[in-house]
């Protein structure tokens, strides 16, 4: 029979295709989006805030 076969199959198999990220990059990038998103939507609801404090206050 032939070793070669065998020893292909105990190479790694593990490399990383083209197009695909491993999850910790995948949960990386997605907490950057909720970091970004956040800090573009704060001064929109500081202002909701402050104006409803505005009007209590009348």
């Amino acid at each position: 029979m032939s070793s070669n076969n065998s020893k292909d199959n105990l190479q790694p198999q593990h490399e990383v295709q083209a197009g695909k990220r491993s999850l910790p990059s995948k949960l990386l990038e997605f907490m950057v989006w909720v970091v970004v998103i956040g800090l573009l939507l704060s001064p929109i609801f500081c202002i909701v805030q402050y104006s409803e404090v505005t009007h209590e206050q009348r």
